[in-house]
């Protein structure tokens, strides 16, 4: 096995719909929580399924289970999509702006910071 990286466009999508399929056994909960179509979702699973050239769930009536294959991707996937989430929000949360609040008598506001606040921007 080489060490190069798996192309990832495109499956992205599938493998969200995927491990949200996995969180709650449900198709129809998963397109809840992802806002789609239940076919939709089952579309980027089988998606998924035929790119990587293996069966992910067993589909049952009204419920699904996981392969082995597919418990083992899962656990990987559950976890590797929590932490970019994780780090994309943390990113975000740092490079985002917060506004200061100051409060000040009107004496202190018109003598020492109007003459100041170009400084604080």
């Amino acid at each position: 096995m080489t060490n190069s990286l798996l192309p990832l466009n495109g499956m992205m999508e599938s493998l969200r719909g995927f491990v949200a399929v996995g969180r709650h056994l449900s198709i129809t909960l998963a397109a809840q929580e992802l806002c789609l179509t239940q076919s939709a979702v089952s579309r980027q699973v089988q998606a998924l399924e035929q790119r990587l050239g293996v069966k992910l769930l067993r589909r049952g009536h009204r419920s699904v289970m996981f392969t082995a294959e597919g418990e083992r991707l899962f656990r990987s996937a559950d976890l590797a999509l929590s932490q970019l989430q994780e780090a994309i929000a943390a990113v975000t949360r740092a490079s985002t702006t917060r506004p200061v609040t100051v409060s000040a008598t009107i004496g202190l506001t018109a003598l020492w910071l109007l003459p100041r606040l170009g400084h604080f921007q």
